[in-house]
């Protein structure tokens, strides 16, 4: 359904100064409060963006700077784990997975 000429029959001065109130005034639907900003008063959008929203969109950043997929790497892996050559070395998978924490610690403050 559209909605077209919302504001028809409705000037700017009584949109500003908040206009009729009922339809006995105008013959259609008042404004009501919502509307209403008195006259002269400027209305301003006042918005405030949270630490937290912050640290979300510092690490989107991060995201998309990060390199992208190295498929070579990704088959390396694949034929060594195939043929049986893989090592994995649990000493470093431990360190790294300690760091990875203490980064998320440090991010989360």
């Amino acid at each position: 359904m559209a909605v077209n000429n919302v504001t028809a029959g409705i000037t700017a001065s009584a949109i500003i100064a908040g206009g009729p109130q009922n339809s006995k005034e105008t013959g259609k639907a008042g404004l009501g409060s919502a509307a209403k900003t008195g006259a002269g008063a400027s209305v301003q959008d006042h918005v405030e963006i949270t630490p937290q929203a912050r640290q979300l969109s510092g690490l989107q950043d991060k995201i998309k700077a990060a390199p992208e997929i190295d498929t070579a790497k990704v088959n390396e892996i694949k034929t060594a784990i195939g043929n049986g050559s893989y090592q994995i070395d649990g000493q470093a998978i431990a360190a790294r997975m300690s760091e990875f924490e203490a980064n998320i610690s440090a991010l989360l403050g």
